[in-house]
Order: C-alpha cells, then structure tokens, then sequence
C-alpha cells in the first residue's frame, strides 16, 4: 500500500488540500504543523516532533 492509500483510506476520496498525488504531503505538513503549535502554546521550547524528509515525523525522547 502507498503512502497516498495509506492516508486516503480514512478521509475518503483524496485529499483536501494540495493537488495531485502528492497533495496528501501538503496535508500531513499542515496537521504536523497544527500539532507542533498546539504543543508550543503549553511549551515554548517544545521541540519533540522531527521530520525526516521522504520518510516521515517521529517522537523525540530523550534517554538521559
């Protein structure tokens, strides 16, 4: 499965933002985004979310 039907599964009929097939990408970008602000207004320093480009977001821990 693509990473495309991977995510149109659950929203239906393609994406609603973006055009073509790689729109979904400009979607996921928005909600990372989204998410990262909703963080940053309870933590100014919030940095756990990181991106690898052409793979995807992970969860920072820190093993300390």
């Amino acid at each position: 499965m693509s990473a495309f039907d991977s995510y149109t599964m659950p929203v239906g009929a393609g994406p609603r933002v973006g055009a073509g097939l790689d729109g979904y990408r400009v979607n996921v970008r928005a909600a990372i985004k989204r998410i990262r602000g909703k963080f940053r207004d309870l933590d100014p320093a919030f940095d756990r979310i990181v991106a690898y480009p052409g793979f995807g977001y992970s969860w920072r821990v820190d093993h300390g």
